[in-house]
């Protein structure tokens, strides 16, 4: 497990290739990888700046499907392959003790966001914005996992499809809770057992993947790999290798696509091979 530094952007890339094909994707800055690969990757952007402002309360998650029928529609909507999912983070104890109060709203209909101010001669000013879902303050780690459709991308990763899901914000948004719950749960760990109710997004995800190749049958194989990067001050750096190591290259493939040149992959026999990787 990396220590945070600011200025950066981790990523943390579960992979699965079903044999005998095999691919090597990279992992960046929170890019979605537009070829053909057998992968899933999940990335969480850092952002340098810290703000209490309304940026730094929304969150949103971005979510590359790669067949849009395969993926649950909530209240109609498009079938684009990108997708983009809000989630309100809750007030910190330092806004609270401030007396801070929230300006943003969930609408009704779970896919809007109402953003109130105060206006003139004590008037209200409001504007909606529409997203695919938005997620409020009380959403839950294990119903965030369901809402925005994770199960259907990695059932879609299992069938060889490319699928991204990075969380983008300020620094204080919450993107670390979100994809990765409390961290210190799982670094005082030495051997982490699953269960906890704050797991966020990655650990669900290998989860639900090692479930799911356990159980797949008609002959398939699948064999999963991940890898760990990281890109500060435009530099990518493989943060499997030790601390001080030169940054690596990111390179195009016509096959391929983009990809960090040289990074560690690691093969994951058991779920646990997977908690000690990232």
């Amino acid at each position: 497990m990396a220590q945070a530094r600011p200025h950066r952007r981790a990523s943390s890339n579960p992979r699965h290739e079903p044999v005998p094909t095999s691919s090597n994707s990279a992992r960046g800055g929170g890019y979605a990888d537009a070829a053909a690969r057998k992968d899933s990757s999940l990335v969480e952007p850092q952002s340098p700046k810290r703000s209490t402002s309304l940026q730094s309360m929304l969150q949103p998650a971005q979510i590359m499907q790669p067949k849009p029928h395969m993926v649950q529609q909530s209240g109609g909507g498009s079938s684009d392959n990108i997708k983009v999912v809000v989630r309100i983070r809750p007030l910190s104890e330092s806004e609270a003790d401030r007396s801070d109060k929230s300006i943003v709203e969930v609408a009704g209909d779970s896919r809007s966001l109402l953003v109130v101010v105060p206006g003139p001669r004590g008037a209200k000013l409001s504007r909606s914005f529409s997203f695919n879902a938005c997620l409020g303050p009380s959403t839950r780690q294990e119903d965030v996992f369901a809402r925005i459709g994770v199960h259907q991308l990695l059932e879609a990763a299992l069938l060889g499809y490319s699928c991204t899901i990075f969380a983008y914000g300020q620094t204080g948004s919450g993107k670390t809770y979100t994809m990765s719950g409390v961290e210190d749960v799982l670094i005082n760990r030495e051997q982490y057992q699953p269960g906890d109710e704050t797991e966020g997004l990655i650990t669900r995800s290998l989860l639900y993947l090692f479930n799911a190749v356990h159980k797949a049958s008609g002959g398939i194989k699948h064999v999963l790999k991940a890898s760990y990067s990281e890109i500060y001050n435009e530099q990518a750096y493989d943060l499997l290798e030790p601390p001080g190591s030169a940054p690596l290259q990111v390179r195009w493939d016509a096959r391929r696509g983009f990809f960090i040149q040289d990074l560690t992959i690691v093969e994951l026999r058991h779920v646990q091979d997977a908690f000690n990787t990232v």
